[in-house]
């Protein structure tokens, strides 16, 4: 008994389009399209809040108001789970999306006119 290959998973949405794993029109692609640039708009305005955070947020003078200060710098951007690096994963996410769809539209649309262009050759 032979086994079959099975061709690895794309990776990404991008391969997964490409590879005309799915395609989409532009009317269901442009909606979601849109709700990207609405996301990656909050995106920014929380980019703008941790701008005002790193320029170290003074709360005062006292043991309690400095370890705030620490505090929320350090949540802000001090680590991997820090909110800088989940707005770039989020931002990372976006892109991914972003590309993918675009070129599912891009492949329905070739699809599309390919298949006009057949049935138009076929009707000559």
């Amino acid at each position: 008994m032979a086994s079959k290959m099975v061709p690895a998973p794309p990776k990404n949405l991008v391969e997964a389009a490409s590879a005309g794993g799915f395609m989409v029109t532009e009317e269901g692609g442009r909606p979601i399209m849109d709700a990207i640039s609405k996301v990656r708009a909050e995106l920014e305005a929380h980019r703008k809040t941790l701008q005002q955070i790193d320029r170290e947020p003074y709360l005062s003078n006292t043991p309690g108001g400095k370890f705030v200060s620490d505090h929320d710098r350090l949540v802000a951007a001090g680590d991997e789970q820090s909110l800088r690096e989940v707005l770039t994963q989020a931002e990372q996410v976006l892109d991914d999306l972003e590309a993918g769809i675009s070129t599912a539209m891009d492949s329905y649309e070739s699809s599309d006119e390919n298949s006009s262009g057949l049935i138009k050759g076929s009707s000559a």
